[in-house]
């Protein structure tokens, strides 16, 4: 005897053999699957209602991966600093099991499983890391080795979201900041402009060390940012190529303070090199260095709990906002490619300021009804006046008259109490 699973049509288990079977129709023609448990049976037929598992080509995930990698490479679709990021996402793909699987043999259920398990990392390589899986999927698909991209034509399979808790953006406190520069006038330190520069005009540390002289402009007060420091294919840092997008390009204001900082580096520099940061033979000096020492130098004169170079960018950022900055002006000074990435970045730095806003707004709220309640006043006053003029002007007897003046005054303290 053998029952249908409830509702599921094709579906069933089998007592007799003590399996489940499921049923499929392809070309009018009816396809079994077998196996011990339910799902098994389920993943089978959505397998072959995906892969079509006609094709005799095989592919590795992995494999799919690298070759696009390559192929986006090789065709100059993407730069070398995205080519090694590419190839670590692949090595955190490749950490897993599903990465040594062929494509063909993966299911929904492996897929899911996958997907939950890399749910323990950060949004962004969550992203990066669906990218590429769905780039290797597309590549099976295009060589017809599967006849459906899983991650696209699945309703059942979606990007995660991560169970990682966001870090708070954290910058010194105005103290912090303080105790930072009175010890830096005590205490020098080869790379304290470097720092400073960090901490005043919000740039990135890779966009410090990859300035050019030419960079500055001391008339027009402003410097051009159009390069970082990135990485070529093998993951050596190097200085990145000028964007063709005027759009990646922007200016930062050169205030008192950054320009005594920028003179001072100017007349430092190495003269045989155009870099504004070098080390003796003209070559670029890696971020790693001044970042390195920051940390020890924080902790050896304890001035904060902890500091970074990211953590100076972020000082910026809230001093700006401390000062009513408006979020679309720190956008550009940060070089936020998306506002959005300036308000979700700044929060809770922007809902600590947000209360005293509306502090704000209460107290023009009550000034402006203050003004109202004053306007309606004096308007009283001036039209029961009139009333009282025209009484004393009429023809009424004295009696009449005593009559109104009597009502009047009972307006009049009716509406104060109004």
């Amino acid at each position: 005897m053998s029952r249908r699973a409830n509702g599921e049509g094709s579906l069933r288990y089998d007592e007799k053999t003590n399996r489940w079977i499921a049923t499929i129709t392809v070309n009018k023609k009816r396809k079994a699957f077998y196996g011990k448990t339910r799902q098994e049976v389920i993943d089978k037929r959505e397998l072959f209602k995906y892969s079509g598992c006609k094709s005799t080509k095989s592919i590795i995930l992995k494999e799919a991966i690298k070759k696009v990698i390559n192929y986006k490479f090789n065709e100059h679709k993407i730069g070398e600093n995205t080519y090694y990021t590419n190839k670590c996402t692949l090595k955190t793909i490749s950490k897993y099991p599903l990465a040594d699987k062929n494509i063909e043999n993966i299911s929904i259920s492996d897929l899911k499983s996958f997907l939950e398990d890399i749910s323990k990392y950060s949004s962004s390589t969550i992203k990066k890391i669906y990218s590429e899986l769905n780039y290797g999927f597309d590549y099976a698909v295009e060589n017809k080795i599967i006849s459906n991209n899983l991650l696209k034509n699945s309703i059942t399979i979606t990007k995660p979201k991560t169970t990682k808790k966001n870090e708070k953006v954290v910058a010194l406190e105005y103290d912090e900041q303080k105790k930072f520069i009175n010890t830096l006038n005590e205490n020098p330190h080869k790379y304290q402009e470097i720092w400073l520069l960090s901490m005043y005009t919000g740039c990135r540390i890779g966009e410090i060390m990859a300035l050019n002289k030419n960079n500055i402009d001391f008339s027009k007060r402003q410097i051009k940012i159009d390069r970082t420091v990135t990485r070529n294919k093998n993951g050596k840092e190097k200085i990145g190529d000028i964007p063709k997008n005027m759009q990646s390009i922007r200016y930062i204001p050169i205030t008192n303070r950054v320009y005594i900082i920028l003179k001072k580096m100017i007349k430092v520099a190495n003269s045989n090199s155009e870099l504004l940061i070098s080390d003796e033979n003209g070559n670029f000096i890696s971020p790693k260095a001044p970042y390195s020492a920051l940390k020890r130098y924080i902790k050896k004169y304890k001035i904060a709990p902890k500091c970074t170079l990211h953590m100076l960018r972020h000082t910026y950022a809230t001093r700006l906002f401390e000062n009513h900055v408006p979020p679309k002006i720190v956008q550009h000074l940060l070089g936020h490619k998306s506002i959005q990435t300036t308000l979700d970045t700044y929060t809770d730095v922007l809902k600590k300021y947000e209360e005293k806003y509306i502090e704000k707004l209460d107290e023009i709220e009550n000034k402006l009804n203050e003004v109202e309640d004053l306007d309606i006043t004096v308007l009283r006053t001036k039209e029961l006046n009139k009333i009282k003029d025209i009484v004393t002007n009429s023809h009424f007897t004295t009696k009449q008259k005593n009559l109104f003046f009597d009502d009047i005054i009972s307006i009049e303290k009716w509406l104060e109490l109004v």
